[in-house]
């Protein structure tokens, strides 16, 4: 029998349910999850959920491989074997606490302990890194117990492990390279070493720029960055690097992911509003699928063109993409979304 609570948390959700398709249905607008605004990788994605669901994860070498030789850049902006690598690691993502994480974490563990391959101390070496958080939790570094730092650290420790063990091996692979940087962010060796890596990553694929707007966030004032030239000066140089397949794209999605930063205003950058609007309408040209429509439409809330914003949400998107948006469920990031439409539209 359901308690009070539950039945009013059940009557809570089932009215945010109503007035979400309601307003879905009077923007005439659908929900597609990421998934399925990239059709060329569904017979990869397929491949990989069945690695999983059967713990054959040795095979993923392979697939990835595959995936790498077609250097396949796909309908929304974005690379088939970088899909397959951040879907596989998505698998040690989530919710949860330590405990939690660490049982993700086995599997990756069991396919490093058999293989030893560099794709697989990646993959084990990322799980730690999500599983370490998990044990350390959100707060302020001054409010983290003993306890918690020393989970944090013992998963680092394992997972630099598992990464030096496959280091000569793994020089040349875009999954080692690009976990080895995200542990630069953790240690103590300087900027010009985690700036090292990075270069290391990127250049076995300046395509991806995912690589590119992590970075562009690590340059913030608040990590790396001594001020925020150094964001905008990496957006150019990216934007350059990138100008074949993106225009002044890079640009664009590298300010644009300041739309998911907390305490971060545009005015507080040196962001040019105009380079930013150009690189959208670039990729748009490019790639015009809704993923792209979405991050467009987040891009320019985040550089205050709410009237811009509003044009891309009325001509442009059809769905919404849950994933380009906040909250920790779909609902979440729909409804977000939908916030997003009802306050530029005021």
């Amino acid at each position: 029998m359901l308690s009070l609570d539950a039945w009013r948390n059940r009557i809570r959700d089932g009215r945010a349910a109503r007035q979400r398709r309601a307003a879905l249905k009077r923007h005439d607008l659908t929900v597609l999850p990421l998934r399925r605004d990239m059709p060329e990788a569904e017979d990869d994605l397929a491949a990989l959920d069945r690695l999983w669901e059967t713990g054959e994860l040795e095979r993923f070498d392979a697939l990835y491989a595959a995936a790498e030789r077609r250097d396949l850049m796909m309908g929304n902006a974005l690379k088939l074997h970088v899909v397959l690598w951040t879907e596989l690691l998505a698998r040690a993502e989530g919710a949860g606490d330590g405990p939690a994480l660490d049982r993700l974490c086995e599997p990756f563990a069991r396919w490093w302990e058999r293989s030893g391959t560099p794709m697989a101390g990646a993959a084990y070496a990322s799980a730690l890194l999500s599983a370490a958080f998990a044990h350390r939790g959100g707060g302020y570094a001054d409010t983290v117990s003993e306890a918690q730092w020393a989970a944090f650290h013992a998963r680092l420790e394992t997972g630099r492990a598992a990464l030096d063990a496959c280091a000569t091996s793994g020089a040349g692979s875009l999954p080692w390279a690009w976990t080895h940087y995200d542990y630069g962010l953790h240690g103590n060796d300087g900027f010009e070493d985690f700036q090292g890596r990075f270069m290391r990553a990127w250049s076995l694929d300046t395509a991806n720029w995912q690589l590119c707007v992590a970075h562009g966030v690590r340059l913030l004032p608040r990590w790396f960055g001594d001020d925020m030239g150094d964001l905008d000066g990496f957006a150019r140089h990216a934007a350059s690097v990138g100008q074949d397949r993106f225009g002044a794209g890079l640009y664009a999605l590298i300010y644009g992911r300041g739309y998911g930063l907390g305490d971060h205003d545009v005015r507080d950058t040196l962001c040019d509003v105009d380079l930013l609007m150009r690189g959208y309408e670039d990729l748009a040209a490019r790639y015009p699928c809704q993923s792209l429509y979405n991050r467009w439409a987040a891009g320019l809330y985040f550089a205050r063109q709410y009237g811009a914003c509003a044009e891309v949400f009325r001509t442009r998107i059809t769905a919404i993409v849950p994933e380009i948006w906040l909250g920790d469920s779909q609902e979440e990031q729909v409804d977000d979304a939908l916030d997003t439409i009802r306050r530029v539209g005021e």
